[in-house]
């Protein structure tokens, strides 16, 4: 065989793995551009814009800066809108901050093989395989109706207006340590057993195994969660929707920004310019605010 020949068969062999990889790129790149660039574009200037009424002859008309401004109204001259914002912020802390503690914590025990260990993992990780909703209706008839009647006690009443947001506060996180533990223990799983072995004859007790060994080694594992968790900051509704669909909007303030957009969009379609503005300014303060926090923790992992 010739060079001529040779240089063909090359010629082909890369013209098929660069096909290849086209055709296997091509699917996230048209969803990234349908569900992220198109969505939000309509978004960004949906924002700038305000609902006619669907027999109006524009449908939309250009409104300038009017949600903005209606927006700084109501966090200035409201509670309920600071109150949810807050929300939103104690939310993050306890999912993203004491839920991956917490998860760490339960991850370390199943890694050292403590008693139940492997239960423990089973039990965390089955509700995590069935749906929200389901585990939503599951939560709320064990609060309401059976503890109450074994332990003799008056019923928590998750649906009621002051526990609306403490109660699914603690089924988001209760519910949320199964993904992680996974991951944790998965992660602690790929150490070194010598490395642990060397910590056990130099004396290291637990918690100086765990934070000084355990902990750094799993650190790109953390990181996911922490970085997921800053991007989510505004949009994460904690499960409200699930356990009181938009009527939670009526209990001043007892609900997240993520919520308050997603049950304004769905009570009328005069809310989606007004929430366009909501979410365009989350979007402003959460952009920046997680590439910090990605930058900030590649530098503790290196």
């Amino acid at each position: 065989m010739d060079n001529s020949q040779v240089k063909a068969k090359a010629g082909k062999k890369i013209d098929g793995e660069l096909i290849f990889c086209l055709l296997v790129i091509a699917l996230p790149v048209i969803q990234f551009l349908v569900f992220y660039v198109a969505v939000n574009f309509s978004s960004i200037l949906l924002a700038f814009q305000k609902f006619n009424g669907d027999l109006a002859e524009t449908k939309y008309s250009f409104a300038g800066a009017e949600n903005f401004i209606r927006l700084w109204t109501d966090l200035t001259q409201t509670t309920n809108l600071l109150e949810a914002l807050k929300n939103s912020l104690v939310t993050w802390f306890f999912t993203s901050v004491v839920g991956i503690t917490i998860a760490v914590i339960f991850s370390y025990y199943i890694y050292k093989k403590g008693f139940l260990g492997s239960v423990f993992k089973l039990v965390l990780f089955l509700p995590s395989i069935l749906p929200a909703i389901l585990l939503v209706a599951i939560f709320q008839i064990s609060m309401d109706t059976i503890l109450p009647e074994i332990f003799g006690v008056n019923p928590i009443f998750v649906l009621g207006e002051n526990t609306a947001f403490p109660a699914a506060l603690f089924f988001t996180v209760w519910f949320s340590f199964g993904t992680q533990v996974l991951l944790y223990s998965g992660s602690m799983s790929q150490i070194d057993p010598s490395v642990m072995e060397a910590a056990k004859l130099d004396g290291a007790s637990p918690m100086v195994e765990l934070f000084k060994i355990v902990v750094p080694e799993i650190i790109p594992a953390i990181s996911t969660f922490l970085i997921a968790g800053i991007a989510t900051i505004f949009t994460n509704q904690a499960n409200l929707f699930g356990f009181h669909s938009v009527h939670a909007l009526d209990y001043n303030g007892e609900y997240t920004i993520g919520y308050f957009m997603y049950a304004m969009v769905q009570k009328s379609e005069n809310n989606y310019a007004y929430v366009s503005a909501i979410g365009l300014c989350c979007t402003a303060i959460a952009l920046p605010l997680t590439y910090l926090v990605k930058k900030l923790l590649a530098k503790v992992e290196d």
